[in-house]
């Protein structure tokens, strides 16, 4: 459309100074009388050639190629969103966690250097579920409750696979290409007469994140209070 403004101007004034600066005073007068007809003209509607001179020809029209481009570019861009959100999280820092042998059951996550408080360790692994899912997989493979995580929200954190086995490809869901780091859901609880929890998580829009809340020293096991939501019931 500014084209086409500068088009009509460009004319209006070639058509002005034709019939109203280079005549006489009275073609002067009937030049600018023309053009302001020719402006009615053009405000009402009409079609003189004056008016069809001064616009350039436009048809409107689609293009099929583009349109098709556009519109898969669109249901490409929302179906990763989607798998973005749906993918299966999980991160640890390599140079200052790793997991080994514990003491006190099983496998447990330790100190690899010396941590200083409040430092951030890595993100708890899993895919996000909802209680309606969680249940529907745990009647189906009752060992994804030992690692399953319940935020505040009451979103599920699940980090086990279709067998309920702590894994680095959570499932079922989505695919996903890329492994996720499991080591934040090793995590043991500390033993009754202990110094207590040396980490906790911390909630983050949608990342829990595992935090120390004191010094700890390298080869120190990292101890998690699983909170009130967590089931004891399996301790022996």
């Amino acid at each position: 459309r500014r084209d086409m403004k500068a088009t009509w101007k460009d004319v209006r004034w070639s058509e002005w100074k034709r019939h109203g600066r280079c005549k006489s005073k009275d073609g002067g007068w009937e030049g600018r009388s023309r053009m302001r007809r020719v402006g009615r003209e053009r405000r009402r509607g009409g079609t003189s050639a004056w008016t069809v001179r001064a616009w350039p020809e436009w048809t409107p029209g689609f293009d099929t190629e583009t349109l098709v481009i556009e519109g898969t570019t669109c249901t490409v861009a929302a179906l990763l969103a989607v798998a973005v959100d749906a993918r299966p999280r999980g991160s640890a820092v390599p140079s200052l966690v790793e997991t080994k042998a514990s003491e006190l059951h099983g496998r447990g996550l330790f100190a690899k250097a010396n941590i200083a408080r409040g430092t951030t360790l890595g993100r708890y692994p899993g895919r996000r579920r909802t209680p309606q899912q969680m249940v529907e997989k745990c009647e189906r493979a009752p060992r994804a409750k030992e690692y399953v995580y319940q935020t505040e929200e009451g979103v599920f954190l699940d980090p086990t696979d279709s067998e309920g086995k702590l894994s680095n490809k959570p499932g079922p869901g989505p695919p996903w290409p890329f492994p996720v780091q499991v080591e934040m859901a090793l995590a043991n609880e500390p033993p009754p007469g202990s110094g207590g929890a040396n980490v906790e998580f911390q909630e983050k829009r949608s990342d829990v994140i595992l935090v120390s809340t004191r010094d700890v020293a390298a080869g120190e096991e990292l101890f998690l209070d699983y909170g009130t939501r967590y089931s004891r019931s399996g301790y022996a």
